[in-house]
């Protein structure tokens, strides 16, 4: 179906990993390990090429039918305007990365993507907090797409915390 840039058909089907999903993880975690090391790059090129590498594991099953969706987006309607959002920002994983470039692993393991409606998208912009505590603060419910229950935002957040202390990652 081919439609406006921005509006995408909804899939409320509950989640499932293509079958290339580790594949394709790996695949931007190297790309990542490469840039971050690579001699000679410009500043604003290594930035792009890590922003790509972001999204492509945020990607690696769907960029319409992540594992995480919004309440808003499930109870839309079909051509409801969306955004595939950052949980972790795409400005702290890279900044995180180019900091510690032995850590780029467990820095692509904070990459997660949730779809969210426009107007969602808007209201995390201006939220304050790191990952999944924006989400609180922006008062955006979460589905979990294998369960179809609403997501414990904080007890995410403590466990995305966790990872990234465990990496000594500074989360603020």
């Amino acid at each position: 179906m081919n439609m406006p840039d921005g509006i995408r058909p909804i899939n409320k089907k509950p989640w499932e990993p293509r079958g290339d999903r580790q594949e394709k993880l790996e695949s931007a975690t190297r790309l990542a390990k490469l840039v971050v090391k690579a001699r000679g790059l410009h500043p604003a090129h290594r930035r792009h090429v890590l922003s790509i590498a972001i999204w492509k594991a945020t990607e690696a099953d769907s960029k319409m039918n992540p594992r995480f969706r919004s309440r808003g987006v499930m109870k839309g309607a079909v051509g409801i305007l969306v955004n595939h959002e950052h949980v972790v920002t795409r400005k702290f994983l890279i900044d995180a990365m180019l900091a510690a470039p032995g850590q780029v692993q467990e820095i692509m393991d904070l990459a997660i993507g949730c779809l969210v409606t426009r107007d969602e998208h808007r209201r995390l912009s201006k939220a304050g907090g790191w990952g999944w505590s924006r989400y609180i603060n922006g008062n955006v419910a979460v589905v979990d797409g294998v369960t179809g229950s609403l997501v414990d935002l904080t007890s995410e957040d403590k466990r995305l915390r966790n990872l990234a202390r465990k990496a000594s990652i500074d989360v603020g």
